[in-house]
C-alpha cells in the first residue's frame, strides 16, 4: 500500500479526458487508456487513466 491507502500498482480511472485524478496526487493527469479501443483522436471523449 502507498501512504494514502491505495494499493501499489493501482491505476486510477478517470471519466474522460476532462475529468480529474484526485486519488493519484496533485501532479497526475488524465491520459488516454492505450488498452481500450476508444480514441480521442477520432473526436471521442474517452475514459482514461491517471498518470
Amino acid at each position: 500500500m502507498s501512504s494514502c491507502g491505495v494499493p501499489k500498482g493501482y491505476v486510477e480511472c478517470c471519466g474522460g479526458l476532462l475529468a480529474g485524478c484526485e486519488a493519484s496526487g496533485p501532479d497526475a493527469k488524465c491520459v488516454d487508456d492505450p488498452t481500450d479501443s476508444c480514441s480521442p483522436d477520432r473526436g471521442a471523449d474517452c475514459p482514461g487513466i491517471c498518470q
